[in-house]
């Protein structure tokens, strides 16, 4: 996706003009939404499958340059709610086997 992002850009004293790399784009406010919908979308998407991504901020944030897209990048902090989950119910079995053996 051709873009910059969502630090790249830079909001003005108005909230309806950006510019990236010198080029000033005017974006309307159902465009905005419009974003921010996707982007809830996304966010609902990724807890759905159990992830949380812990490092939201404007530099993992992508918009196509005629903000019409926002991606969301950089999972390198996420956590794996199932995995964790998995992990500890792992843990409680590992445990409760090691206590059974020492208990005969």
């Amino acid at each position: 996706m051709d873009g910059g992002t969502l630090k790249d850009l830079v909001l003005d004293h108005n909230n309806t003009s950006y510019s990236s790399k010198n080029r000033a784009v005017m974006v309307d406010n159902n465009r905005l939404l419009g974003l921010m919908d996707q982007l809830t979308s996304g966010l609902e998407a990724i807890h759905e499958a159990g992830v949380i991504h812990r490092d939201l901020k404007p530099e993992n944030l992508v918009v196509s340059f005629d903000f019409t897209q926002i991606k969301v990048i950089d999972f390198g902090l996420a956590y794996d709610l199932d995995q964790k989950f998995a992990q500890r119910n792992f843990k409680r079995e590992i445990d409760r086997i090691l206590k059974a053996s020492f208990e005969t």
